[in-house]
């Protein structure tokens, strides 16, 4: 999906985590990208349904550098979520874009690694998923700027004369109607 710079809280992904035989207290989730997200992503959210869980600032000092120039990982902890035995819970990933100069688009490549997901079990041992890493997954942000097509309507009214009062203000008379149409980008 194409995201734009000035959006936030867009979904870029779901993850559904289900709970075996304990309860699970989710501790962290690890989202690992192709490229450096700090440069495109300003703030990752999660999310269990309308519910923010954390939320966290994408910065170079707080991403995990992998392999330099093709590995980063961006460790989200902090969750207030406890998953019952037997449930299976389906977080968001949003994200906010960050703006940067000029025109321009940035793909950018993300997923979930084998063992990315740890919770605490009722034993209090920690358990890990999934076991092989998620299909990798992308999405672009575009930073151009918008346009608009401006047209008059062919229903608007035609020409002509209307009486207004001096002491009563006049209302709801239609002076035009007129179409929009992005024409590049959403706007």
């Amino acid at each position: 999906q194409t995201i734009y710079a000035g959006t936030t809280k867009v979904e870029v992904a779901g993850v559904k985590i289900k709970a075996l035989g304990s309860d699970i207290r989710l501790d962290r989730l690890d989202v690992n990208f192709t490229t450096r997200p700090w440069l495109n992503v300003a703030t990752i959210t999660v999310s269990d349904g309308s519910t923010d869980l954390v939320s966290y600032s994408v910065t170079e000092a707080n991403t995990i550098e992998v392999t330099v120039g093709s590995s980063y990982t961006v460790r989200l902890t902090g969750f207030n979520l406890v998953i019952p035995d037997g449930v299976t819970k389906t977080l968001s990933i949003k994200v906010d874009p960050k703006l940067v100069e000029g025109d321009s688009t940035e793909t950018i490549t993300y997923q979930i690694l084998a063992n990315g997901v740890r919770g605490t079990d009722g034993k209090a041992i920690q358990q890990y998923a999934p076991s092989s890493a998620l299909t990798a997954r992308t999405f672009v942000i575009s930073t151009r700027t918008g346009a608009l097509n401006l047209s008059l309507n062919a229903g608007t009214p035609k020409e002509r004369g209307v009486q207004g009062s001096a002491s009563v203000i006049t209302e709801g008379v239609e002076l035009m109607r007129f179409d929009l149409k992005a024409t590049v980008n959403d706007v």
